[in-house]
């Protein structure tokens, strides 16, 4: 999901940016790294809980009807809808990253300027981040209450094919979340290494 690619590498330029390239006083820096841990936090916390809903999906693959139900009922989910979406993060990246550049000297972090303006400017792209990420969950459910339609009305014949092809989105959706996960606590580590140098 390009979504959730994205995050991942405003996560992870931004905590190269604090760890290696900005020489930026303690105090200034300690803010920094406690405000990009707190979206660090947010994101793992929303896609755990996401991720532990994919599994009444995963435990109904061998059977259609069982499927379409369970595909149905994430699909339906306003819960986990709302926690794939961390409340306020498009806020928090936006203040977040207008910090940062704040505190980097043009001179002496020109390349770590240009890494946060193009971040800024991808997120400008899409207009508004929050609102980007409900559009491509939206667009994700609504593919598979569509993928539960046709389980529902399907052949025999086809039924094995299109299971797993329900397998491979899920599995593949998953590793995005299990990805972006790893990218955030890498992310924190990465931080908080530094941090403890910082004080």
């Amino acid at each position: 999901m390009e979504v959730l690619a994205m995050l991942r590498n405003i996560v992870s330029q931004c905590a190269k940016v604090i760890t290696f390239g900005a020489q930026i006083q303690g105090k200034a820096k300690n803010e920094l790294i406690t405000s990009l841990q707190d979206i660090c936090d947010k994101c793992e916390n929303s896609y755990s809980q996401v991720l532990a809903k994919l599994l009444p999906i995963k435990n109904s693959f061998n059977d259609d009807k069982d499927l379409a139900l369970a595909l149905r009922k994430f699909a339906a989910d306003k819960k986990t809808r709302d926690a794939f979406k961390p409340e306020k993060l498009c806020g928090k990246v936006d203040i977040f990253l207008g910090r940062l550049e704040n505190n980097l000297d043009p001179l002496k972090y020109s390349i770590d300027i240009m890494r946060i303006k193009t971040i800024r400017n991808n997120i400008g792209l899409i207009g508004n981040l929050d609102g980007y990420i409900r559009d491509q969950y939206d667009e994700f459910t609504k593919a598979l209450d569509q993928l539960s339609y046709e389980l529902e009305k399907g052949s025999v014949a086809g039924s094995s094919e299109l299971r797993s092809y329900v397998q491979m989105t899920i599995t593949d959706f998953e590793n995005e979340l299990s990805a972006t996960i790893s990218s955030v606590r890498e992310a924190k580590n990465q931080i908080l290494g530094k941090q403890a140098k910082v004080r």
